[in-house]
This record gives C-alpha cells, structure tokens and sequence, in this order.
C-alpha cells in the first residue's frame, strides 16, 4: 500500500491504531534526522532564542 492509499485508509479508518502506527513508521522513516549541536556561548544562545 502506497502511503496515499494508507493515508486515505486512516481518514476513513479513524479508529484502526496498527494502520496510524503503520503510517506514522513509513513518515518518519522518510524524513532526515536532524541533529543540532547545543549552543555553547552566549552569542549562540541569543541566536537560537531569536530563531524560536
């Protein structure tokens, strides 16, 4: 099942848990984990501040 097809399965199946969790792994597994070093000076700080 394509990931359209499983989408469209989950709005008309809103109650089925093994197919949102289904979907959830495909989704997550398609996107890139991003990993951010933790700002280590001020300036960093104010800079991730600004950016949230």
């Amino acid at each position: 099942m394509t990931k359209a097809e499983l989408r469209a399965y989950l709005i008309s199946h809103q109650d089925d848990q093994a197919a949102f969790y289904a979907f959830v792994d495909r989704f997550i597994g398609s996107v890139p984990q991003l990993i951010f070093a933790f700002p280590t000076s001020q300036a960093e700080i104010e800079e991730v501040k600004k950016i949230i």
